[in-house]
């Protein structure tokens, strides 16, 4: 029994021999001999920032579709445009995903939607869906969707829905039957899927989908007229269009219901107004004096096509969606229905509010006005084709029998509506000459402006240099 007890005894001591050496070893190489500030021995984290989430973007803890009244949120511009509105966030935290750098397709959002979404937000968004336990007792309506979700910032606006789409959320409520899934988090959803959806959302309230190149209301601030059929921007903005080539397609498909040079007058029988809408002049919200907001505003209908209102009229087809025209057909036409209408095409007025001469030529910019001009070079390129008119150094005073002036306009100092503060619009309003030519007004004016742009007598690089020289003699 005594020699029971001594090993018993034994091991013990040992153990707590152990114990006590390596708790000694452990703390001699993390401190030394030094029991102050001893940091090595606590394990390091590697503190790394959150590269999905902006600073300062970790949501409040609203609830879903719940809009806070206070606090804002910089993941997103999360206000309304002109108001002071949060815009609501889902219940679940978290930024922005991939899904908002990529580009959306309406038409795949909506299969996907169709898929997925519909179950719980009705057909087109339109809601109604009754979630029992939830303080609405519904399942909100993606159509129109909530007013603080929407935003005329396209990127915005997707910002917002890409949030819920990512994270999910959990309504307000005792105990709400349907609850939001986590559809990018939980993959059930790739990115590309989400920014689809994202895209047919935004398509189902087009009042408020307008890029950040485009205005959601035009300079007079009345509504800006958008086709029946949802849907936003196509590829054709990407592309640079060609009012020539555009005046072709035109006349082979838009002639027959807008006339000749959109000029209207067909009639419609069965819409409310009983014609088709003429082109030229275009319904002034269309027109804006941003060329990029114009050609996103008439993309819009080529695009996605549009019923007037009526019994039974004759509708808009969908050029686009149904692929009856290729991205640069349809950049085509927008180009020259913008050339139809040239006072909107570029901003309108210059510094003292007087109407912008314009050429009595029709057409819109040309590829110059996206080149880097050579004052020197144009001096040559002026002194070879532009100085027989307007004298040297634009001086003007060069006799001009049969129009109304007597005389070639100076350039030097050019027409005062023409100059501007502004390059770019300076530039703007003198290309439009050069490209399209004018006849000035008299009874047979002897001289008249070439098209130098449209006969190919000047490149777009020369015609660049020879801008550059004349904002060179206005400085």
């Amino acid at each position: 029994m005594d020699d029971f007890r001594k090993i018993l005894y034994g091991v013990i001591i040992g153990f707590i021999v152990i114990i006590v050496g390596w708790v000694s070893f452990v703390t001699l190489s993390g401190c030394g001999f030094s029991l102050n500030n001893c940091t090595a021995s606590v394990p390091k984290v590697e503190r790394t920032s959150i590269p999905t989430l902006f600073p300062a973007t970790l949501p409040a803890p609203v609830r879903f579709l719940a809009s806070s009244a206070t606090g804002t949120s910089a993941s997103a511009a999360s206000t309304e445009t002109g108001s002071e509105t949060t815009a609501a966030r889902p219940s679940n935290p978290g930024g922005p995903g991939d899904a908002i750098n990529l580009t959306g397709d309406p038409k795949s959002g909506q299969q996907i939607f169709v898929t997925n979404c519909q179950n719980c937000h009705a057909a087109e968004g339109k809601g109604g869906i009754a979630n029992p336990g939830s303080s609405d007792g519904t399942v909100p309506p993606l159509n129109p969707i909530d007013p603080t979700i929407a935003n005329a910032d396209y990127k915005t606006f997707a910002t917002n829905v890409d949030l819920f789409v990512e994270h999910g959320s959990t309504p307000e409520g005792p105990s709400p039957s349907v609850t939001m899934p986590p559809w990018g988090d939980k993959k059930l959803l790739t990115p590309q899927q989400i920014a689809d959806v994202i895209a047919y959302v935004i398509s189902l309230n087009p009042v408020t989908n307008s890029s950040a190149t485009a205005a959601p209301t035009p300079q007079g601030g009345v509504d800006i007229a958008r086709p029946s059929n949802p849907g936003g921007p196509g590829a054709a903005l990407n592309l640079t269009g060609d009012a020539t080539a555009g005046a072709t397609v035109f006349a082979a498909n838009c002639q027959l219901c807008h006339a000749a040079e959109g000029k209207g007058g067909i009639t419609n029988p069965g819409s409310s107004d009983g014609t088709f809408p003429p082109l030229n002049p275009i319904d002034p919200t269309i027109a804006n004096a941003d060329p990029k907001v114009f050609a996103y505003n008439v993309d819009l209908f080529l695009e996605h096509g549009s019923t007037p209102g009526g019994t039974n009229p004759t509708s808009m087809p969908p050029w686009g969606d149904k692929k009856l025209l290729t991205p640069q057909q349809i950049a085509d036409v927008v180009a020259y229905v913008i050339s139809l209408n040239p006072v909107a095409s570029v901003t309108a007025t210059p510094q003292g509010g007087a109407e912008v001469a314009r050429p009595s030529n029709p057409g819109g910019p040309g590829a110059a006005l996206n080149l880097t001009g050579n004052a020197n070079s144009g001096q040559q390129v002026f002194v070879a084709n532009c100085q027989t008119c307007h004298a040297a150094e634009g001086k003007g005073g060069v006799a001009n029998p049969g129009s109304s002036d007597g005389t070639v306009p100076p350039l030097n100092p050019i027409d005062s509506t023409i100059a501007n503060v502004d390059p770019k619009v300076f530039a703007s309003n003198v290309d439009l000459f050069m490209e399209h030519g004018s006849t000035p007004d008299g009874t047979n004016p002897t001289f008249l402006m070439p098209a130098w742009g449209d006969k190919k007598a000047l490149t777009p690089q020369q015609i660049a240099d020879v801008i550059a020289y004349i904002i060179s003699l206005n400085p």
